[in-house]
């Protein structure tokens, strides 16, 4: 399965392409409870795979939210300042003009309004944020597991221990 480009993807079928992508990936890696060392290595390898993809998607989602963010808290102020000089508004017609202007009006140099654009990479960071936070979880319990081992080695006694 191809992944889009998280960059690029339309809110359509891309984005659930980009969703089912990460999904089948992370629901793929299952850690056992009966580790072994080549188990955890090989583990490890499918982890560190989908990890290090996720993250520049996962990075990129969180720059894109953060950019329309501070570009909404513009256009809020300006569109406030706007309506605030309009004679006769009430200070709650006033906030429902803003709201529906950053409903309705594209930023300038976009295609969209600026609250879809805001909402887009808001869901995507999240999403992108459990996927980072489910691989590091397994992650957790592989080092859970590689320190297990190793105890389990020092009882039998096929390993020196480090207290030297």
């Amino acid at each position: 399965m191809e992944k889009p480009d998280i960059r690029k993807a339309n809110d359509g079928k891309e984005w659930r392409l980009i969703e089912k992508y990460y999904q089948k990936k992370v629901k793929a890696i299952r850690v056992p409870h009966d580790l072994s060392p080549r188990g955890i290595l090989r583990i490890n390898a499918k982890i560190d795979r989908v990890y290090s993809e996720a993250r520049f998607d996962a990075a990129f989602a969180r720059e894109r939210y953060e950019f329309f963010k501070e570009k909404y808290m513009l256009a809020k102020k300006q569109a406030n300042l706007h309506f605030k000089q309009v004679k006769g508004i009430t200070a709650e017609d006033r906030e429902a003009l803003v709201l529906t202007h950053l409903e309705t009006t594209p930023l300038p140099g976009f295609n969209e309004p600026i609250l879809t654009l805001v909402e887009r990479w808001r869901k995507r960071k999240i999403f992108m944020d459990a996927v980072i936070d489910t691989l590091l979880q397994k992650s957790g319990m592989m080092i859970n597991g590689n320190g297990a081992l190793k105890l389990d080695a020092q009882g039998r006694g096929d390993v020196e221990g480090d207290d030297e």
